[in-house]
């Protein structure tokens, strides 16, 4: 594996004045960029290179310009690195075996001195990761936020962190193979077989996380169902209505911020949870229009974070789903719809036809639809005079008809205010 190690690493960085340094992807969020002007305000020479381009990045591009960084637009440029610090979206087949490679998260993690716990997981890693952060009053960073390196620059190497790993990630850091005070797993199913090579490299790489950890908080032991209404603790008693977020999945992910909180002996009260707000494209309300009211889960990427959403709703469901393909089955999820309460499932991007397919075994109405708009139009339309829920979680990735799952669900939440003002 090509990663460099941790000496390695040290050495390299060393020696970052004057090297040539390669930014192997931006990434969506700025990652990247901020491994870029690490490496720029160490005396490196940056060149960027990104299938997409600079149009895509434009504030990379600016950086670029500013900083007098080269933009490279074929792989040629790798080859005449000092030193590749690659985007974890870059897929393990992709990397070459011969070149001196790292990531943004590794340089990150080598430097950090204060404590640090990692949150992973299929699904809840977010806002698990987001809740240790507002219990602990730690620094939020990694994978859907600030980048790693951009939070230790802002905050210092010795801020306490809250990372969020995803499996690539945790993939790219195999060969640091960096330590945790704690670590927290929501658990793991399956996803992103279009990136890793079959279910158990997925599994795999999420499960280093745990053997890098000197304490354990698995959903299995932790993420108890909370008893008459209240979350069970021995820090403090916190009704569960305290808690602003949807579903019985989120009840599991507070409770892992709790044992977090409980094992890094951390003072609360009653009111914790109090001002907590769903993350964004997470079971996020973003619109009400007379007794309809609109939810963007957009983030729902996969079948077992799709059919939480669904489970967490117990009015009239008009369901928007389907995407782009990342070699998952789809079927438990339509399994589940068939126990809910869904009046009608939209389905756009390439999946739409296989869906419908399953969507017919089990009985579930459903249609077709080649935009967004018209999918929603339709949705609104089927829930009947008592309304309920418009809801887009869909199950699948977002690349195709958008740039990402953010541009999903912002498109979705624009669409219903502008259409029902």
């Amino acid at each position: 594996m090509p990663h460099l190690d941790s000496t390695e690493l040290t050495t390299a960085l060393a020696n970052i004045r004057d090297a040539h340094v390669v930014i192997w992807g931006v990434g969506t969020h700025g990652g990247g960029l901020a491994s870029a002007i690490f490496c720029h305000k160490r005396g490196a020479r940056i060149t960027l290179f990104d299938n997409k381009g600079p149009e895509a990045f434009p504030e990379a591009a600016t950086c670029a310009q500013q900083q007098h960084w080269t933009w490279a637009h074929t792989p040629t440029c790798l080859e005449q690195a000092d030193l590749i610090i690659c985007s974890p979206a870059i897929p393990p087949r992709a990397l070459p075996d011969h070149l001196p490679l790292t990531c943004g998260e590794a340089i990150a993690l080598l430097l950090h001195t204060g404590r640090r716990i990692g949150v992973t997981g299929t699904k809840g890693k977010s806002t698990t990761a987001m809740l240790c952060a507002h219990l602990l009053n730690w620094q939020l960073a990694g994978n859907s936020n600030t980048p790693l390196i951009r939070c230790c620059e802002q905050y210092g190497y010795d801020c306490d962190l809250v990372c969020e790993l995803s499996s690539f990630q945790l993939w790219h850091l195999h060969s640091l193979a960096p330590s945790f005070d704690a670590s927290i797993n929501t658990g793991i199913t399956c996803d992103h077989l279009d990136w890793h090579p079959n279910v158990q490299h997925y599994r795999s790489s999420k499960e280093q996380l745990a053997h890098w950890s000197q304490h354990q908080i698995d959903a299995t032991k932790h993420a108890t169902p909370f008893l008459n209404d209240h979350f069970e603790t021995n820090l403090v008693h916190i009704p569960r209505q305290n808690l602003p977020l949807l579903g019985p999945h989120n009840t599991a992910n507070a409770q892992l911020a709790l044992a977090a909180a409980e094992y890094f002996q951390t003072p609360l009260t009653s009111t914790a949870f109090t001002t907590v707000q769903a993350l964004p494209h997470r079971l996020e309300p973003v619109h009400q229009f007379q007794n309809i009211h609109f939810i963007n889960d957009s983030c729902a990427t996969n079948p077992s974070a799709a059919t939480a959403a669904v489970q967490a709703l117990t009015e009239p469901l008009a369901l928007i789903a389907g995407g782009s393909d990342k070699g998952i089955d789809l079927q438990p999820w339509v399994d589940a719809l068939s126990y809910q309460n869904v009046q009608m499932v939209c389905l756009i991007g390439a999946t739409a036809s296989a869906i419908a397919k399953q969507l017919i075994r089990g009985g579930i109405p459903h249609a077709c639809f080649s935009s967004l708009e018209d999918a929603l139009r339709h949705a609104v339309s089927s829930l009947g005079e008592d309304g309920g829920c418009c809801m887009l979680s869909p199950a699948c990735a977002s690349f195709g008809m958008f740039h990402d799952y953010a541009d999903r669900g912002h498109q979705f939440t624009t669409l219903v205010r502008t259409l029902w003002p």
